[in-house]
């Protein structure tokens, strides 16, 4: 069976090879300032394992990420308006890349780092306020094979009879999934833990 550092490091190795994707799958913005800037870890997982439409169980829905040749495509509803993509959101920062959502809230990497940290943000709010949830998307895809070591433990059953994250949920939620996230980067995940 693999390690947890052996997937971390496997993980890493590849994220750190990869070199600029970009070709949105022969699409192209509207405007220089909509392009997307899919450089760092973000290229390189593109470039490595470019997922097709993949979802993951979560706590009530599913994430799901985008494949990357619909990526420009995604972006509707958050970098620009429905049926506007030719014009900016005023509060959406041109760094940002939606790689996935659930239930509609989208899952961001910051592209002005090289390790392209990851965000969440709620959507319906009136105003885009992403929190980072970690510091890399390395360190992302390590929560996610962790919580999905967790699911299977317990057969996928995360929520008591009332709804609410079960107590053995919170406490690898708290715990082993996010044992190697700083406590800024825990309190904004939890936020977005439903």
């Amino acid at each position: 069976m693999t390690t947890m550092q052996g997937i971390t490091d496997e993980l890493s190795r590849i994220l750190a090879t990869g070199d600029r994707w970009g070709s949105l799958g022969g699409k192209e913005a509207p405007s220089p300032e909509l392009a997307l800037d899919v450089t760092g870890e973000l290229a390189a997982w593109y470039d490595a394992a470019a997922p097709q439409q993949v979802s993951v169980p979560w706590f009530v829905e599913w994430l799901t990420f985008y494949d990357p040749s619909e990526l420009w495509e995604c972006q509707e509803g958050y970098r620009y308006s429905s049926g506007q993509a030719e014009q900016a959101e005023p509060d959406w920062d041109p760094a940002w890349v939606v790689i996935g959502d659930c239930s509609s809230d989208p899952i961001i990497v910051d592209t002005t780092e090289p390790a392209c940290p990851v965000l969440l943000a709620t959507h319906g709010t009136g105003k885009w306020a992403p929190l980072a949830i970690v510091p890399s998307l390395t360190d992302f895809l390590t929560l996610l094979i962790r919580w999905l070591e967790f699911w299977l433990q317990v057969g996928g059953v995360v929520r008591d009879e009332n709804g609410e994250l079960s107590d053995s949920g919170r406490n690898a939620l708290f715990g082993s999934v996010t044992a190697h996230l700083g406590e800024e980067y825990r309190e904004n995940f939890g936020r977005f833990v439903r």
